[in-house]
Order: structure tokens, then sequence, then C-alpha cells
């Protein structure tokens, strides 16, 4: 095992190093656009997932904080044309599916194989939501 600094991941704090390091180890599906995205959601493949609006208490000035959170790998259960389902553990153990929306393509980000998908804020500031990733 060799000994790496951050930057030679691309990234530069701890929490994206992490993410990092984890999905080198699975087998992630190429994506380049969002017809890529599209076409390698099938039932029954794993998505990976960080939710980057996860509350993290509010800052001097009482704005609200966010961190985000990477979601354990989830099966995709339903793809239709403009939106797909993933299956989801609730809190009392019942599996249910979770829908999301395709996004606009000029309101999200492909980067290393993985889809982040943007809101706009209150300010009107294009701000992270999810980050999506197929594994094969």
């Amino acid at each position: 095992m060799g000994y790496y600094s951050l930057s030679s991941f691309g990234c530069n704090n701890w929490d994206k190093f992490f993410v990092i390091i984890n999905m080198e180890q699975q087998n992630i599906l190429p994506i380049k656009t969002l017809a890529d995205f599209k076409r390698g959601l099938v039932k029954g493949r794993k998505v990976g997932c960080i939710y980057h609006l996860e509350g993290n208490g509010r800052n001097e000035a009482g704005e609200l904080q966010y961190k985000s959170v990477e979601r354990p790998l989830r099966e995709v259960s339903i793809v239709q044309s403009n939106s797909f389902a993933i299956k989801t553990e609730k809190t009392d153990g019942k599996i249910v599916d979770s829908w999301c929306q395709y996004p606009k393509a000029s309101e999200s980000k492909i980067e290393n194989n993985r889809i982040t998908m943007f809101e706009d804020d209150r300010k009107g500031n294009k701000i992270p939501v999810l980050t999506y990733w197929i594994v094969e």
C-alpha cells in the first residue's frame, strides 16, 4: 500500500478523498453524457449516491450549512423515459421506491463518470443536490 497526497487524486479535502477511494474500489460504468447515464440505468443495476444537502447546523449569520453524505449502493428498480426509481430502505425496514427525474443538461455536470444534479438556491445560485454513479 502506497502513500498518496490529496492532490494526486485531484481533490483538496478529506471528504472528497474518501469518496474517490471508495469509488475506485467499485467497477464504475463510464459516463460522458446525460444520454450515457440514462442508458446505463438498467433494472437490477446498482447506483451509488452522494446527497449534498444534509443539514449541518447554521453559521454565525444564521444561514443553514450543508454537508455531503455518501449513501449506500442501491438497486435500480424502475426505469422510465423521464425518471427512474431506486430501492430504498426506510427506518422501519420497509423497502420503497425513491424516484428521481432526469435533469436537463444545463442542470447537471458530468465529471469522473459521475453526474451531479443541481438546483437553484434562494439567491439563484446553482447548488449540488445529488451525485450519482452506476456500478456494473
